[in-house]
Formats: C-alpha cells, sequence, structure tokens
C-alpha cells in the first residue's frame, strides 16, 4: 500500500523532493515554455496552470523559502502517515469532467426511453369523466309559464324551397 502524499511544489515542477536548484530551474523554464498562455490564448486554465507554476517556481527557487516548505512539508507528511489508512488524500479523477457528462447524459437517455417504454406498453387508463362534470346535476329544461302563449306554441317548421 502507498502511503498518501500531498501534492506539492515539486509535484507541480514535477522534479524529485531532493532537486537541485538548476534542476528546479530547468523544470520551471520546461512548464513556462509549455504552458505559458500566449501558446494557449482563449484557454483560461493555461494562465491558472502558470500560476501555479510561478507559485512553485518562487517558493523553491529561495533557499530559505524551500528550507521551511520542506520543514512544513515533511511535518504534513508525518501527521498523514500517523493517520494510517484512514487518511483522506485527493486522487484526481482519471477521466476527468467529460466522464461523468457521458454518465449523465447515457443515465438521461436511459430513464427516458424507460419512461416512453413504460407509456407505451402500460395499457390505457378507462375514459373517466372529469370530476367537475360529473358532480354537476343535469338540470331539467325550462317549463313555459302558465299565461306564455309564445313560448307555448311550437316553432313553426321550415317551408319548402320552391322550385322554378
Amino acid at each position: 500500500m502507498t502511503r498518501p502524499r500531498l501534492h506539492s511544489h515539486y509535484d507541480t515542477l514535477r522534479v524529485e523532493r531532493g532537486a537541485s536548484a538548476d534542476g528546479v530551474r530547468t523544470a520551471y523554464r520546461r512548464l513556462a515554455q509549455k504552458f505559458h498562455p500566449d501558446k494557449h490564448q482563449g484557454r483560461s486554465a493555461a494562465a491558472l496552470v502558470m500560476a501555479q507554476i510561478n507559485q512553485a517556481y518562487e517558493v523553491l527557487s529561495d533557499p530559505a523559502q524551500r528550507s521551511a516548505y520542506d520543514e512544513w512539508l515533511a511535518s504534513e507528511d508525518a501527521r498523514l502517515a500517523g493517520r494510517g489508512a484512514d487518511a483522506v488524500v485527493f486522487t484526481p479523477d482519471r477521466f476527468g469532467w467529460g466522464a461523468w457528462l457521458v454518465w449523465a447524459t447515457a443515465s438521461l437517455a436511459v430513464l427516458t426511453v424507460g419512461y416512453v417504454v413504460i407509456a407505451t406498453w402500460a395499457p390505457a387508463p378507462a375514459a373517466v369523466r372529469p370530476a367537475a362534470q360529473a358532480q354537476v346535476p343535469q338540470r331539467a329544461q325550462a317549463q313555459p309559464a302558465a299565461g306564455d302563449t309564445a313560448s307555448a306554441q311550437p316553432a313553426p317548421a321550415p317551408r319548402p324551397a320552391k322550385s322554378l
């Protein structure tokens, strides 16, 4: 089992922890050329990566800052080693955000297809009158008043069309 280890400035510059000042400078120049924002215009991540590289080089190029950083790193490593297997250490995702996007899209597609299949194959519900119509009773037709002769007479039948 590997011991948990912090991500350090050494890891950022991709050098060993005991690297010489020349090795740190060479690694910084190589990474600065590779990740310089001018080579990656339009990508905001390039500026962030370059900022991390600059910060790592700033600490590791100064002997006083480097020795203080090495002491802090050793104490953190000892603290993590004391925790044993319970240590929670960030490990970057091997597949990145693209895998999560594919997983979410596939899940949504499966759920959609499942719903369509169930809705298609399930028997249709019986025709039920809406509740509002079921509660309203049928109204009786109005009876003509006793003295009302106009409404009591039936409507005249339509006349047949005259032939020429």
